[in-house]
């Protein structure tokens, strides 16, 4: 089978792959990798600020969260090739996030 042609059982089950996931990917893992790299820059500059205090820490985590289940819902209520790149892109920043604050969890230890 070449690439131009498609698989019915594929068509039929509904799998068909985005002939723009790339780019979309490339999307979501550049911004996850930026966001990780600003953080870690803003938090070294500010010297590392612990707000909360008391055992208390407000983790980045939460907002990475948020920012990761907005894309899967954009993702989930739209089709279209218009929202892709914006869910990648809020995605990715939600991922660098929760993944910066889960690293900090594991080195802390």
């Amino acid at each position: 089978m070449t690439s131009t042609t498609r698989s019915p059982y594929l068509m039929r089950a509904g799998l068909v792959r985005n002939v723009r996931s790339g780019e979309h990917l490339t999307t979501f893992v550049v911004s996850g990798v930026a966001t990780v790299l600003i953080t870690r820059l803003i938090l070294q500059l500010s010297g590392y600020p612990q707000i909360g205090g008391k055992g208390l820490h407000i983790a980045h985590v939460l907002p990475g969260g948020l920012l990761m289940l907005v894309s899967i819902v954009l993702l989930l209520a739209y089709v279209g090739p218009v929202v892709r790149p914006a869910a990648a892109l809020v995605g990715g920043i939600g991922f660098g996030l929760f993944i910066d604050e889960v690293g900090k969890f594991v080195t802390s230890d």
